[in-house]
């Protein structure tokens, strides 16, 4: 077995070393050029759960309810953000009584966001450096949206009306002594 580890680390070290950018260049283009740190975050995700409640409740329990669900709301229609899903597959229930629709049945949308960052420090003397950062946040302007209206009744009720932040770049500059 040891053997085994012996001939893969000897194969690990027999790799080229990463090429460096920019490392031929001198004076204070390679200044410039050398040193950049990148980062990246991915978030991917699918859209949130939301509640179908009555505007009114009808089941005189002292809080909201649920209405009945009479067809599969999410088939059947071309979704859009002005009717995520289908409006007319719910109906108020009987007075006194409770509504069929199940918690949490319906998703809102999905997110995709990409935060991308540039950065480097110059070193001014040994205790001194000067550190210069580029962010942009949702740097492909994706619109998140948030969920839709969820009142039955009411006039935003399958309606998405908001959403979140758009791109939002900042550039720092950051002395540390």
């Amino acid at each position: 077995m040891t053997d085994r580890i012996d001939t893969l680390l000897k194969e690990r070290r027999s790799f080229p070393a990463p090429k460096s950018f920019a490392k031929d260049a001198h004076g204070f283009g390679a200044m410039l050029a050398k040193n950049w740190g990148i980062n990246m975050v991915v978030v991917l995700t699918t859209g949130l759960p939301f509640d179908i409640t009555n505007s009114a409740a009808r089941s005189n329990t002292g809080g909201a309810d649920r209405p009945n669900a009479i067809c599969n709301p999410t088939s059947g229609f071309q979704q859009s953000v002005f009717k995520w899903f289908n409006t007319s597959c719910f109906a108020s229930q009987p007075l006194y009584s409770y509504g069929n629709l199940g918690r949490n049945v319906l998703h809102g949308p999905g997110r995709t966001n990409l935060d991308f960052a540039l950065h480097r420090d110059f070193f001014i003397t040994e205790a001194t450096r000067l550190q210069f950062r580029a962010e942009a946040f949702n740097i492909t302007n994706t619109a998140a949206f948030s969920n839709p209206g969820g009142s039955f009744g009411s006039g935003t009720f399958g309606v998405i009306n908001s959403a979140g932040l758009g791109r939002n770049i900042q550039l720092a500059l950051k002395l540390l002594f």
